[in-house]
């Protein structure tokens, strides 16, 4: 889950990216724990150079357990489902990106077999700076 706002308007509960364990059937008992994706935000030029930066999509590489977020200022990566810090993802646009995809992925069948497996490829759709793609590998 992401959040798209600063953490100014949330100062109890800061945070951008969170894991979201289910706790029970009542409405909100969810368990949110922050993945701190502000740690990684540090090397772009947020308003207040503390990380405070909105997210806007997120993807999860099913074969690394990697995530990826977009956000005003490109992407950044977490390894190990987003608890093994947070980094600029090379190769991908320092522009505000608003919208992720992988592909193949399993939730869309974009890829059928041949020789071997589909290439992974991020995706990454700016606004007004086009689409750039790049492969996660095999």
């Amino acid at each position: 889950m992401t959040y798209s706002g600063y953490n100014a308007a949330t100062p109890s509960t800061p945070g951008h990216v969170f894991e979201v364990r289910e706790n029970g059937s009542a409405p909100g008992s969810g368990i949110f724990t922050n993945l701190n994706v502000e740690a990684g935000a540090s090397t772009y030029p947020t308003p207040t150079n503390d990380g405070d930066l909105p997210v806007s999509d997120v993807v999860r590489d099913d074969a690394a357990q990697t995530l990826y977020v977009s956000t005003d200022f490109g992407v950044l990566r977490g390894d190990a489902d987003g608890t093994g810090g947070w980094h600029v993802t090379a190769g991908m646009p320092r522009y505000e990106v608003m919208h992720l995809e992988i592909q193949p992925s399993s939730r869309v069948p974009t890829c059928k077999g041949g020789t071997g497996p589909c290439r992974r490829v991020l995706y990454a759709a700016t606004h007004s700076r086009g689409i750039w793609q790049m492969v996660l590998g095999n």
